[in-house]
């Protein structure tokens, strides 16, 4: 995070003054102070917990509100990811005139090669990402032939609401899958009690609607 300040004029600084300023207003002349740099370190069990997953056969995702780039990171930094294997990430787009659109965009510095109409590239080796706006063109414009394309073939879900991440459980358990959804806080209460086992693991918000709970 970027901070930055500037001294007001007395005849500004005044509470009844302030609080009439636009955001321009506010931001203008700035001066450049430092950055802020904050880490979430992965918790020690989370790689292995994932390669036991992996190596049961059992497809895990992530879904998150945190921007993609930084999804795609954690996820390759615990396993979920494979290192060296692609990501390339679904936009979808509504234009002036109402017209949907999906293209596919690659997150690593190798271009696409084909790609497939209406659902994706071409080819295997190759994993999904999506954020929450792009998810929502999707569920409501393409739900017969990009929607199950991308939940299945999906990573990472980033930049998703509460609703966003319920709905997609709901989809996946329409497409016959049985989904345990894990979760910490009040924006996964509504997917922990969609899915078919809801695990908390926390003992504060996300405890009160999950069936369980992990210590």
């Amino acid at each position: 995070l970027a901070l930055a300040g500037r001294a007001l004029a007395p005849s500004l600084a005044k509470p009844s003054r302030t609080g009439k300023l636009t955001r321009e207003q506010v931001e203008e002349g700035l001066t450049f102070l430092g950055l802020v740099i904050l880490e979430n370190r992965l918790k020690p069990a989370s790689a292995a917990t994932l390669a036991e997953l992996h190596g049961a056969r059992i497809r895990s995702v992530m879904v998150t509100g945190d921007n993609i780039l930084t999804a795609v990171s954690v996820s390759r930094d615990c396993g979920l990811l494979p290192r060296g294997e692609r990501v390339v990430q679904c936009v979808a787009e509504v234009d002036a005139g109402g017209r949907p659109s999906v293209h596919y965009v690659s997150l690593d510095e190798r271009p696409l090669e084909e790609v497939g109409p209406g659902q994706g590239p071409q080819g295997l080796g190759y994993h999904l990402a999506v954020e929450g706006p792009s998810f929502e063109v999707v569920a409501e414009h393409f739900q017969k032939s990009v929607l199950p394309y991308l939940v299945t073939r999906g990573a990472v879900f980033a930049r998703m609401r509460p609703d966003m991440k319920q709905r997609l459980v709901e989809i996946l358990q329409d497409l016959d899958y049985q989904v345990i959804m894990c979760g910490d806080g009040a924006n996964d209460c509504g997917a922990l009690k969609a899915a078919n086992a809801g695990i908390s693991l926390s003992e504060a918000e996300a405890s009160v609607a999950a069936p369980f709970t992990s210590k």
